[in-house]
């Protein structure tokens, strides 16, 4: 058990449903089902209740990769016809499969400390049906709330298919505003533009938030977030700008499951094409290492634990006692991999690379 109390809910489904979820974590067990990222059975209905209310919505499995099926906390993905701690979508995780949840928590309270968008969390003791009662990591999912809940004025949240950049996915459209239709065709022919090159970067990127999350990334080495199939983006449509909405930042950082340690910003075409000409642009790139500067000194880092280790602490208590030992030695770890940045730029940080 845990050692401070957290949120409890239960789920109930019918027994068709439970057995139809049950035979396909099974299945993806036992290799006769191989899950691909963004695949899952479909919806089925399901009662959320918490200890004062009781909430209607539907839920199913979610996760690309075995890591979230081989226990007996399988993945889910819950949306709900209301707000649940002002969510109206969220995943609950094994906190395994996202090292504890504790840096990805740390990862997300950092860049909102710095200005940029981003998810909702928390640790969950979570029943379904009557299974037995078990710790989960929440995160928020994409939708119109995320944008309410970080303060942005109207504007769709978005991802990009990563084999045509060019077609857009968008997160809750249902739930926007008729009268702004016409803006998404303002993005649309934005992104040709940008990729034709008829646009520059700062022309369509909020390079702040963008070297915000560049610079964050470097320093806990959650490269992982950047792939394209993983970072999603926040148009606004009054400025008509984006900026990006980061998340899995923890299996880069611990070197998760199936994933490999990706090369620092610099070198990230390869995972976001997107990024590409961005990541070119001296505009972008003098932003990127004049902040980067400011992060590589003893002074900063000292500063980020002082600031942020009463909060890792808080958040290590909420994990389940009997669950693996996660690395406490965040901070330690920011440094050694600011060290690996330096050393793979060395022309801009003569200082540091000798």
């Amino acid at each position: 058990m845990a050692n401070v109390s957290i949120p409890r809910i239960k789920i109930s489904l019918s027994k068709k449903a439970l057995q139809r979820f049950d035979k396909f974590g099974d299945d993806v067990v036992n290799g006769l089902y191989i899950v691909l990222p963004g695949d899952s059975i479909s919806y089925v209905k399901c009662k959320l209740k918490t200890d004062d209310y009781q909430f209607k919505g539907k839920l199913k499995y979610t996760g690309g990769y075995s890591d979230h099926y081989n226990s007996s906390r399988r993945s889910v993905r819950i949306k709900l016809n209301e707000l649940y701690k002002d969510m109206s979508r969220f995943n609950l995780y094994n906190p395994a499969c996202r090292y504890g949840g504790v840096s990805e928590m740390l990862n997300h309270k950092m860049l909102k400390d710095r200005g940029n968008m981003i998810l909702k969390t928390d640790f969950i003791s979570l029943k379904i049906n009557d299974k037995k009662r078990e710790q989960f990591f929440l995160e928020e999912q994409f939708s119109m709330q995320v944008i309410k809940n970080n303060n942005r004025g109207p504007g769709i949240i978005f991802r990009i298919e990563q084999l045509d950049p060019l077609i857009i996915k968008y997160y809750d459209r249902s739930n926007m505003e008729e009268n702004y239709a016409s803006s998404l065709d303002t993005l649309q022919n934005a992104l040709e533009m940008y990729l034709k090159g008829t646009l520059v970067p700062s022309q369509i990127f909020d390079l702040d938030k963008l070297t915000n999350l560049y610079t964050h990334v470097d320093l806990v080495g959650g490269y992982h977030a950047l792939a394209m199939i993983n970072l999603r983006y926040y148009y606004d449509f009054n400025s008509k700008m984006i900026e990006p909405v980061a998340r899995e930042f923890s299996t880069g950082l611990f070197e998760g499951f199936l994933q490999r340690r990706l090369t620092p910003y610099l070198s990230i075409e390869n995972v976001n094409p997107i990024l590409e000409r961005v990541n070119k642009d001296e505009e972008c790139r003098t932003l990127y290492i004049e902040k980067l500067n400011k992060m590589i000194t003893p002074e900063y880092l000292e500063v980020v634990e002082k600031k942020y280790s009463g909060f890792v602490d808080s958040q290590f208590l909420k994990l389940d006692a009997t669950d693996p030992i996660y690395d406490h030695e965040l901070f330690r770890l920011f440094k050694n991999n600011i060290e690996k940045v330096i050393s793979y730029i060395p022309e801009q940080f003569p200082e540091k690379g000798n």
